[in-house]
């Protein structure tokens, strides 16, 4: 199936679903625009953020993040 934006969406599995479950804490704007954004496109919040990390995985793998992964460490 194809949505409306373009994105496919897949069905999920039948049966048992091989899936980690996490919890990730954000600040409440970006929540915010994140629930507007899955709203926008008609997809869960679960849905918009599997979609996120998929695509970040995806642009590291092909080495085009573009993200300090070490922050500073203040030195003692």
């Amino acid at each position: 199936m194809v949505h409306k934006t373009g994105w496919m969406i897949m069905p999920r599995p039948k049966g048992k679903r091989d899936a980690v479950r996490f919890t990730v804490s954000l600040d409440p704007q970006l929540h915010a625009k994140l629930t507007r954004i899955a709203e926008d496109h008609d997809v869960s919040l679960s849905w918009a953020v599997r979609r996120a990390v998929a695509e970040f995985v995806q642009r590291q793998d092909d080495d085009q993040a573009e993200l300090p992964f070490r922050q500073s460490i203040p030195e003692e």
